[in-house]
């Protein structure tokens, strides 16, 4: 099994990276630039694909995605190569002012995370196929099962049912940003591996690589030429816990992951666009197309990532204005007009704000309230010390911010990106501290949730962090200078700043007798194990309950239409083994978009021998077989979904083994798969 999660993980990664790489090097990108936006242009280039496919009838797969999207890729890079040579003209790459990263950069960024990921997440599996079994997740495993099952990866045909397949509902088809889902069908129909295991291997390549390569970008963008915060910045980026991981153990938020670890690309190719003292006309115009195919795969993977982006970059356009726009107007370059400009701005990006908060699309999201969960107090502190939502302080890490602040604050140079960190955590404290119109204006656009509040925060700190821990690395330098000088001063500071950094991922560990001390990476490290422990009992879905529902399924022939309580954790057969159930979703839509029959066998089909209403019902579904991995709706002290209400089950719950039109199948101990007979 971790052979095959092995080869998925690697098989992602040529996915992701190989198609991207491959065009941006055909419009003359310098081969490190091209890999670390390679994934902006595969998430695209897969998603609009799929909704061609869709729209033409064409049923779409892994490896026919793919090898579409390569050929297109190669075509144009052969083109533009071509056209060079004919038109007689050498390829002009990114000019040296722009150009800050290399290849043993990205390797060693991706080489830490990667390490980071192992030990925390992978390492807490309970096996490379484990799942948690989280009332979201059931949307996201189910939704990968349709794709696959309808070869229509579109985002508008997400769901737990295929287009134009049975469904006891009848809902619309709506666009919903299915990158995450698209990319895992398509590791699934290639190497035809479990979707548990695509989802797990799928978030270890997203924290792992897309997120601190990105970053490395980001900050070689923000600081070029200086190797030594590229360096600092490998061991900074993976080290929050509020960001990537986090997203992994609550939620999980699959598509914000991608979206968000996608992220600090779609900022440098925006500072690489706009900052006119960076590059050149022609690879601003280039960064100008990474730009618009970073909107497009924000869009294509979680929306909500742009407004990230307008958090963070908000100050940077601010401070740019101040600078250029008198230059561009040909005004005195005085206070007030730098002043005029920047106020100037800063309306403009509020009325934007405004606009976008108006428009009825976003209503739906906007106007979701998380209500607040701490005092004002508590809020800072939670930010002061790095916590954020889940409660464990990062004290260090919070040291190296708050000396980056301080450095960035009062340094000319890149000032901006301290208030773009301090704008971020205002919004996190409105939304976690306080109630209203104001909280739904600024944190409106993340459904006004703390933890993608959290990750916006954390992706502006990153670089704040590394200024510190330069400065950190400095003063340990100081220190061990006054107290000797030579080699032995130098490696000494080496040793102690290194200690300092590993520090930051130390596991939870007990000083017996005295207290269990858990620390911010060892509470991600359980948080994983427990939510992914099979045998865990307290799970909604059983280690006994799944080794039963294996042996009703292979008595059930194959495509028989099967009743069930998905609320007892049934509903996790569907992605998990293709169970034709009917019910294949926790939480019931509404009730007027549900079709008479599902609604009569939901409340009475206990009654089926005595109602020929409740058997017309049954016929109509195409049901056989009834399974529930529950008899009775017993909640028996196990922790169930939220969506679970006893009385939209009466039906289901009635059954007894003794109850006239049903036939016992198999049994075990409150387990039963019957047999309609009626």
């Amino acid at each position: 099994m971790w052979v095959s999660f092995a080869l998925s993980f690697i098989t992602l990664l040529i996915l992701i990276y190989c198609p991207g790489y491959i065009f941006l090097s055909g419009i003359g990108m310098n081969g490190a630039h091209a890999l670390v936006f390679a994934p902006l242009f595969s998430v695209v280039a897969y998603s609009s694909l799929a909704l061609l496919f869709s729209a033409a009838g064409i049923p779409s797969s892994g490896i026919l995605l793919f090898c579409v999207v390569v050929s297109i890729s190669f075509v144009f890079f052969v083109a533009s190569r071509l056209f060079r040579k004919f038109a007689n003209r050498r390829q002009i790459a990114l000019d040296s002012s722009a150009w800050a990263i290399d290849i043993n950069y990205l390797a060693l960024y991706a080489m830490v995370g990667t390490i980071v990921v192992t030990v925390f997440f992978i390492k807490g599996l309970d096996g490379p196929a484990s799942f948690n079994q989280a009332f979201d997740n059931g949307f996201h495993l189910s939704t990968v099962r349709t794709f696959l099952e309808s070869c229509d990866y579109s985002p508008f045909h997400t769901g737990s049912y295929a287009r134009g397949s049975f469904t006891p509902f009848s809902v619309s088809n709506s666009f919903y940003p299915a990158a995450w889902h698209c990319l895992c069908a398509m590791l699934v129909s290639i190497i035809g591996c479990e979707i548990t295991l695509a989802f797990n291997a799928l978030s270890a390549v997203c924290a792992g690589v897309i997120f601190p390569m990105a970053m490395g970008l980001f900050i070689s963008t923000l600081w070029r030429g200086n190797t030594k915060r590229m360096r600092l910045g490998a061991f900074v980026a993976p080290a929050f816990s509020s960001f990537p991981l986090s997203f992994v153990t609550y939620g999980p938020l699959y598509p914000n992951l991608l979206s968000m670890c996608m992220l600090p690309c779609l900022l440098s190719s925006f500072i690489l666009l706009t900052d006119l003292t960076y590059s050149s006309k022609a690879a601003r115009i280039r960064f100008g197309c990474i730009f618009l195919l970073g909107l497009l795969a924000s869009c294509f993977a979680q929306p909500n990532t742009v407004f990230s982006a307008a958090v963070i970059l908000a100050p940077y356009c601010i401070y740019q204005a101040g600078i250029h726009v008198p230059d561009i107007l040909h005004w005195k370059k005085t206070a007030r007009n730098t002043a005029i400009s920047m106020i100037i701005t800063l309306g403009i990006i509020v009325l934007i704000w405004g606009v976008c908060y108006s428009l009825p699309a976003f209503q739906g999201v906007v106007s979701f309230v998380w209500p607040k969960r701490f005092s004002a107090f508590q809020a800072i502190v939670n930010v002061a010390l790095l916590s954020f939502v889940q409660g464990t302080v990062q004290l260090l890490l919070s040291l190296f911010v708050a000396v980056g602040l301080v450095r960035q604050i009062f340094k000319h140079e890149r000032r901006w990106i301290a208030w773009s960190y301090l704008f971020a955590c205002f919004i996190f404290f409105i939304a976690v501290a306080t109630d209203g119109a104001i909280k739904q204006f600024l944190a409106g656009f993340w459904y006004t949730d703390p933890y993608r509040l959290a990750a916006t925060a954390v992706v502006a700190a990153v670089p704040v962090a590394t200024l510190g821990a330069e400065g950190v690395l400095f003063a340990c330098k100081r220190l061990c200078a006054s107290i000797g000088q030579g080699q032995r001063t130098e490696l000494a500071t080496k040793v102690v700043f290194a200690l300092l950094i590993l520090s930051i991922y130390i596991p939870s560990f007990s000083l017996d007798g005295i207290a269990y001390i858990e620390t911010a990476f060892g509470g991600i490290y359980s948080s994983v194990a427990q939510q992914n422990e099979i045998s865990n009992n307290g799970n909604v879905l059983t280690e006994d309950e799944l080794k039963f529902a294996e042996r009703a399924l292979e008595l059930v022939p194959d495509g028989a239409r099967i009743i069930n309580q998905p609320n007892d954790g049934s509903a996790f057969l569907y992605p998990l083994y293709n169970a034709n159930l009917v019910y294949r979703i926790f939480a019931l839509p509404s009730l007027d978009n549900e079709l008479d029959a599902s609604a009569t066998v939901r409340q009475a089909l206990c009654d089926i021998n005595t109602d020929q209403n409740v058997h017309d019902a049954v016929l109509e579904l195409g049901a056989e077989y009834v399974l529930l991995l529950d008899a009775g709706g017993e909640r028996d002290g196990r922790s169930w979904l939220w969506s679970y209400y006893e009385d939209q089950w009466a039906g289901l719950n009635g059954i007894k083994d003794e109850t006239p039109g049903f036939e016992v199948m198999l049994a075990d101990g409150d387990m039963r798969l019957y047999r309609i007979t009626r």
